[in-house]
């Protein structure tokens, strides 16, 4: 016994000592795995998180290729606001002068063909300065080309 009780004291005592380690890593190992939990949910957040960045540079910067693209636009189409408003004179001028360059045009088919051309002038300018009596406006100088063309200028 007096080797037993010795050894049996000293079996308890490593036996609580024992059940104080395996409290103290199990309260370890829950924290550490309460910490691995958490470490992992920050982890998932960063992966969103870089996806979303991603995805928001990838949109920033095809919404700035278009605004380059339409600042372009603007600048070429700018440009063009002096080549319509030149046109637009040039169409209400030819509309204007239509019905004139059309009753010039129909007697030069009609009656000039055989004609001498200095006759030819001869005859557009009197009937240039009848229709401009009668006020009917016409293209002056006259160019059956031109009146008849594409409103091509020769």
């Amino acid at each position: 016994m007096k080797i037993v009780v010795p050894k049996q004291e000293q079996l308890k005592e490593a036996k609580a000592s024992s059940a104080e380690a395996q409290a103290l890593w199990d309260s370890a190992l829950e924290k550490l795995r309460a910490v691995e939990a958490e470490m992992k949910l920050l982890m998932d957040d960063l992966d969103a998180a870089e996806k979303l960045k991603t995805k928001l540079q990838n949109d920033f910067d095809t919404a700035e290729k278009k605004l380059n693209r339409a600042q372009e636009l603007i600048v070429k189409l700018k440009d063009e606001e002096v080549n319509w408003a030149k046109s637009l004179v040039e169409n209400r001028t030819f509309k204007e002068n239509l019905v004139g360059d059309i009753v010039i045009s129909s007697g030069i088919i009609a009656y000039l063909g055989v004609f001498t051309s200095d006759y030819r002038q001869n005859a557009i300018d009197s009937w240039t300065k009848l229709l401009t009596e009668k006020e009917i406006k016409c293209t002056v100088p006259f160019k059956l080309a031109v009146a008849l063309g594409d409103n091509v200028k020769i």
